[in-house]
């Protein structure tokens, strides 16, 4: 019996031996691979000590950020050919990515293009078979406003943020939609997505809220809080309502996925303070303090423990988006005076400050059934607890219904609510 647990062990050994770990490491808009700093030498250094039977190898993958004809999309068939050319993989090799920013969404498109067979075989086989661990620093899964601003002194001079980059990367904007809906709608998608381990690595410095023009809204000083992780609850309205209880056609989900850390550090390397994606030189020789560093060896090493997020953040951020028939009698206003959103407090215990309009934007819609969307963004700050009752009021000019809908709010989470806007004369034959 000694024998054959002896020979079992020696078998997995070598099993160990002949796999390899490939990190693949993804940098953001207007960056390249010197935003992580040694943190990748760092995690090839700590992951060979912890696990000295398994080879560990890196791979900086690098695009043409701050171009104006490149977008996410391109940047993903750009991450496809890299691999065909540079990632060689054996039978039992696995692959994790870490990727910082915009990388975080280069990486879900690929993610969503291979899976629907849209790139090379060679990315589909790596998605399906070998992807171990997804980790994004500071990806705005939900949009940034500052995005906005580079956009505007495009205007002005030269800029090192390319167009179309910036756009993805807008509150509401028709990638980040899309993304988010085909993750949530597709089921094919959203099972591997749940089967995979993910960890979302948040920043909050807390020097200036400059990720949007909310008071209310935390940031690291590029993307909010309720931004860069893939929680959030979902109300969706796809049918008529009841003009006499509206709320009934409208579904709820809490959408979970994955693990979320909360850091006090900005979206890049500011002053003296490090940032989320770069580490020390300390972290390949000794033993280093970046808490950022450790907790994705941790990760990696499948040793994390999930972290409390209550009190790193007491921000919360709702999207609303307006759909507008083709069907509907009503033409939809693209002047923000004639809509009036509202949120207010349930329970009225004074659970939470804010709720107030701070970013609107009008488009025309994409999906089939509809003609026009408009998007409204609300932030807020939860006094007490981590939760909180919200009663969000929404009237239009001209004939319109008016909703009131009760939706859950949290810290550090983003609540969208997707509801169809119907008229009195759309009730008439």
């Amino acid at each position: 019996m000694k024998k054959i647990f002896i020979l079992f062990f020696f078998f997995l050994s070598l099993q160990s031996l002949a796999s390899v770990h490939h990190l693949i490491f993804i940098h953001g808009i207007a960056s390249g691979p010197g935003t992580f700093d040694y943190m990748d030498e760092g995690l090839l250094k700590k992951l060979g000590d912890e696990y000295p039977l398994r080879a560990h190898k890196k791979y900086m993958f690098s695009y043409p950020t701050g171009q104006d004809q490149y977008d996410v999309n391109d940047f993903t068939e750009m991450l496809d050919s890299y691999l065909k050319e540079n990632l060689d993989l054996s039978q039992n090799d696995k692959v994790s990515v870490i990727a910082h920013s915009q990388g975080g969404l280069v990486t879900f498109n690929w993610i969503r293009a291979a899976l629907r067979k849209k790139l090379s075989q060679h990315s589909y086989e790596i998605v399906k078979n070998r992807i171990e661990h997804i980790i994004t620093l500071g990806t705005p899964f939900q949009g940034t406003q500052i995005a906005k601003v580079p956009l505007y002194l495009r205007k002005v001079k030269d800029f090192i943020f390319g167009k179309k980059e910036l756009r993805d990367m807008l509150f509401g904007s028709d990638f980040l939609v899309g993304l988010r809906n085909d993750f949530f709608f597709d089921q094919k998608l959203r099972d591997y997505i749940h089967s995979v381990k993910i960890l979302n690595v948040v920043g909050n410095f807390r020097l200036a809220n400059t990720g949007s023009l909310s008071f209310y809204l935390q940031d690291d000083l590029a993307v909010p809080v309720t931004s860069a992780h893939l929680n959030y609850y979902y109300y969706l309205e796809r049918e008529r309502p009841d003009p006499f209880s509206s709320n009934r056609s409208i579904k709820y989900l809490n959408f979970e996925l994955g693990e979320q850390a909360f850091f006090t550090r900005p979206h890049m390397d500011f002053l003296r303070k490090q940032g989320l994606s770069g580490a020390e030189i300390e972290c390949v020789e000794y033993v280093c303090e970046n808490d950022v560093f450790w907790k994705v060896f941790q990760f990696l090493s499948e040793q994390s423990k999930k972290s409390d997020i209550d009190g790193r953040s007491s921000s919360f951020l709702v999207h609303v988006r307006l759909n507008f028939l083709k069907t509907s009698k009503y033409k939809m206003s693209d002047n923000s005076k004639n809509y009036k959103l509202s949120l207010s407090e349930i329970n009225g215990h004074g659970e939470f400050g804010g709720g107030h309009v701070f970013y609107t934007r009008f488009m025309k819609s994409k999906d089939p059934r509809y003609k026009s969307s408009a998007d409204f963004y609300l932030a807020g700050k939860i006094r007490d607890g981590s939760k909180a009752k919200g009663l969000l009021e929404i009237s239009i000019r001209g004939g319109y219904m008016i909703r009131k809908v009760p939706i859950n709010l949290e810290r550090s989470k983003a609540t969208i609510v997707e509801l169809e806007a119907w008229g009195i004369k759309d009730y008439l034959p």
